[in-house]
């Protein structure tokens, strides 16, 4: 399996995809795909355990992986002794197949291959973690939300699900599934019982409460994604909150009750003295007038904009009509499927000039040239945004005389998105 994993690895896309047509029937490679890549299933281990002596005992890759989800996912041993577990697996287990399992545990299989490649092979193999997206505020959408209504402001972090269990914290996962490594929220504690998630945005401030700027609040939760804050910048990450969902109408990917109640609910769970906890700036409003009027405050404070709660709003894991966003400048997150270096003769001559970029669609192509950050070497190293999700600011989409795909005016490099693997379609922002 190793070896198919680095053939992969130094495979271009279609041929990635070819290789993995021919194991299509195997149900070793299946079943390392879906053990990898399955957001619903958790390992709750945040580092490499070691590997115990082999006792002469040898156990087969996918035994070892049905052992792990009974004992390991489904949370009948934790703590040290699902460490010491996973350790006495990865013992009985060729040198090989110990590497795949951790790669496995870290959901990084370093093979260049997502789960939507994996889906092309086995469909709807891989299912998407319950997200719920917020629609974009337009004549056309604003028709369904009915005042009075919920105004929220728009916070720009890392978006975050808490999930606790008899009040007490479970995990921390990002929006595609990923399990944060985050051991300062392991104390935090809310006053339900009932097994939820609390969905937010994962934010950063100073030693002294500041709020940090965007860019460096976005700096420490990106290494919060990547597992590589220090325990001491840690200190300082916090979650804004604004919904609470039953955990199983989170797994069934739909939760009937009212947006106001839920909003309630998370009030009534987050103790006052929780600094870790905070709950979004929230107001009602009864108008269309009093929504635009309170967007503009916050643009005037230096802030993103604002969402649009129908008070009755189901929570459902798709884009939702019911929660609408007011921001300033459009972002869209797109594929960088190549790049061009600078013209000869410029100061970026031999750097990056743009990042040929496209929707998930494939209905919209731009080349991405503006935005990046020359002294801190954002255009150094062209290839390594290839296959990456960015977030692009743009004035509007627009259309070519002689094409029927889509471009964008005046677009703008905003960030590498780490915590998404699949860029936005045409349909998600027109």
């Amino acid at each position: 399996m190793l070896n198919l994993l680095n053939q992969l690895a130094t495979s271009g896309t279609n041929d990635k995809i070819a290789l993995l047509k021919s194991y299509v029937d195997d149900p070793v490679v299946r079943a390392v795909f879906l053990f990898a890549y399955n957001p619903r299933i958790k390992y709750w281990i945040k580092k490499r355990p070691p590997v115990s002596p082999n006792n002469g005992i040898t156990v087969h890759l996918i035994g070892a992986l049905s052992s792990i989800k009974v004992n390991i996912c489904n949370r009948e041993l934790t703590g040290n002794e699902a460490i010491e577990y996973v350790s006495m697996i990865l013992g009985k287990l060729p040198v090989d197949d110990q590497e795949v399992l951790y790669r496995i545990i870290e959901r990084n299989l370093k093979c260049g291959v997502n789960a939507k490649t994996v889906n092309k092979i086995w469909k709807d193999l891989i299912p998407e973690y319950p997200v719920l997206l917020c629609g974009k505020f337009n004549e056309k959408t604003e028709k369904n939300i009915k005042f009075p209504a919920i105004f929220q402001k728009k916070e720009d972090g890392g978006r975050v699900n808490l999930e606790f269990d008899n009040g007490v914290f479970v995990s921390a996962t990002t929006r595609n599934g990923n399990l944060l490594d985050i051991s300062c929220f392991d104390d935090i504690e809310i006053a339900t019982h009932e097994r939820c998630i609390l969905d937010g945005e994962l934010m950063w401030r100073y030693p002294d409460g500041r709020v940090a700027e965007r860019k460096v609040s976005n700096g420490y939760v990106t290494k919060a994604v990547h597992g590589t804050i220090t325990s001491e910048e840690a200190k300082g990450l916090y979650v804004v909150l604004w919904d609470y969902i039953p955990y199983d109408d989170f797994l069934n990917e739909y939760c009937s009750v009212g947006y106001a109640t839920r909003f309630k609910f998370v009030g009534l769970a987050v103790p006052e003295n929780q600094t870790k906890l905070q709950i979004v700036e929230s107001e009602i409003v009864n108008s269309r007038e009093e929504v635009m009027q309170k967007y503009q405050r916050n643009l005037e404070r230096g802030e993103e904009g604002g969402i649009l709660k129908a008070m009755d709003g189901v929570w459902e894991a798709k884009r939702s009509k019911y929660q609408l966003k007011l921001k300033a400048e459009d972002p869209m997150d797109l594929l960088v499927v190549g790049f061009e270096y600078g013209t000869p003769g410029t100061q970026f001559e031999g750097m990056l000039g743009s990042l040929i970029c496209e929707t998930a669609c494939g209905r919209l192509r731009v080349n991405v040239g503006s935005g990046f950050k020359h002294k801190r070497g954002e255009r150094d190293n062209p290839e390594s945004y290839v296959g990456k999700i960015i977030e692009v600011k743009y004035n509007c989409i627009i259309s070519s005389r002689d094409s029927d795909i889509k471009s964008l005016f005046l677009p703008i490099f905003s960030r590498v998105r780490d915590d998404k693997t699949v860029a936005n379609t045409l349909e998600d922002i027109e």
